[in-house]
């Protein structure tokens, strides 16, 4: 009977301590909760929440291990350490904002599709001066360039470009050669996806359209080819980035007309490129930058010539001319001589040198046609004269950033070669890009 009285003594305690202890834990109390007046003890005393306030201690010093400071916020990282400022972990978009801040590369490269030589033979039986003449696609303007005002990093941007091609048009009917320029403005946007790994890109280039003088030469309107770019990062670190994509550009500018002695003909723009690229760009240090790209331009399919016979009838197809497939390799770096970064005004400056170096890798292609009318017979011919050629230019100019957003880009470009292998004489750049 005792034995039993003990166990149900025990027992008691136990549910007792049981039902406390949930009290105990579910609340947290102060010193002041445990003393009172009568204890003999000043309460206005003791410290209070806010007595580390001033103090050079901080409350956290006093935490038990395994309390760690609240996460300071994320800033963009720095290679050089800034006095007062504690280093923040890198996020995403931190990583991003170094190699933004990198110039694009300006380009540039001209070249037309080929050539296209008219020769008529007078009543007399004795040919005449031929006709040679550069035959543009797409309103005269230059072909799709992957390196023109880019870079590898994928970035939303808005954009818009001025080129002025001096001496870019060659024509020469007999002995003596005329020059024409090329004006060429082109607007676009590019905008990211994939959580910035990614990009897509639009682009227009109109021109101010080209008209040979003299009754025998070509002539074209003023809307170039569409061209789209897509890239993808590979492979990225905080100061490097490699990237991947592909081109395209696609026919929707305008076709070239040609007037001979005897009859009229037409070079319809109907041919498709693809332009698989590969890019890499590095900031070896804060002040310095480096990219390039490595391009392939394949013709998809050709460009129809087609010929209207003396006197009207029915256009006759010719044939199909087929330009040349070119390796493009593309390498850039520069300086910033100026940098204010979350400043007001000019926020950033720097030098941009760039070499483009242009190579067609097959021979090219020709298409001849002869039209007859009641007197003399007239022969046409479409292809590259100059057959592999092989271009070098050097481009140099001042990047300007201003409030971190909008860039201001002026540069100049220069052939290293003579003809053939240079598309002009000089080349004047002016690009503006909005970063939102």
């Amino acid at each position: 009977m005792r034995n039993r009285s003990r166990v149900i003594f025990v027992g008691e305690v136990l549910a007792a301590l049981v039902l406390c202890l949930p009290l105990g834990f579910a609340q947290e109390h102060s010193l002041t909760d445990f003393l009172s007046d009568k204890d003999g003890i000043d309460l206005s005393e003791l410290p209070s929440d806010g007595y580390f306030d001033n103090s050079e201690f901080d409350v956290v010093d006093f935490q038990q291990p395994g309390t760690a400071r609240p996460p300071a916020a994320s800033r963009r990282p720095t290679r050089r350490a800034v006095p007062g400022q504690e280093t923040a972990t890198p996020t995403a978009s931190d990583v991003g904002d170094y190699l933004a801040s990198a110039p694009r590369m300006f380009g540039h490269y001209y070249g037309a599709s080929g050539q296209l030589m008219d020769r008529s033979v007078g009543n007399a039986g004795v040919p005449q001066k031929p006709l040679i003449v550069d035959l543009p696609m797409g309103g005269g303007a230059s072909p799709l360039q992957i390196t023109d005002n880019n870079t590898p990093l994928p970035q939303s941007r808005s954009f818009f470009s001025f080129n002025h091609f001096e001496n870019a048009l060659r024509m020469q009917n007999g002995n003596q050669p005329v020059f024409l320029p090329v004006d060429q403005y082109t607007m676009g946007i590019e905008r990211t996806f994939m959580d910035g790994i990614s990009s897509w890109q639009l682009q227009l280039p109109i021109t101010g359209g080209f008209d040979t003088p003299g009754s025998q030469g070509v002539s074209s309107g003023q809307i170039g080819n569409l061209g789209f770019i897509s890239k993808t990062a590979i492979w990225r670190s905080d100061y490097a980035i490699l990237s991947a994509g592909l081109g395209l550009e696609l026919p929707t500018g305008a076709s070239v007309q040609g007037r001979s002695l005897t009859s009229r003909y037409q070079v319809r723009n109907s041919s498709t490129t693809v332009l698989p690229f590969v890019g890499f760009m590095a900031l070896p240090t804060d002040a310095t930058f480096i990219q390039g790209f490595l391009t392939a331009s394949v013709p998809a399919n050709g460009n129809e010539f087609v010929v209207f016979p003396p006197g009207g009838g029915p256009a006759r197809n010719a044939g199909i001319y087929n330009a040349q497939t070119r390796l493009h390799l593309d390498l850039a770096g520069g300086l910033w001589f100026y940098q204010n970064p979350g400043g007001g005004g000019i926020t950033g400056m720097a030098f941009v040198g760039e070499v483009h170096y242009v190579a067609a890798t097959q021979t090219g292609d020709f298409v001849n046609f002869t039209s007859f009318d009641q007197s003399s017979p007239t022969i046409v011919q479409i292809g590259n004269f100059a057959n592999q050629q092989t271009v070098t230019n050097f481009t140099a100019g001042i990047h300007t950033v201003w409030n971190d957003r909008f860039q201001f880009r002026v540069a100049g470009a220069v052939p290293l070669a003579q003809r053939p292998n240079r598309g002009f004489d000089g080349e004047v750049i002016v690009q503006v890009n909005f970063i939102p």
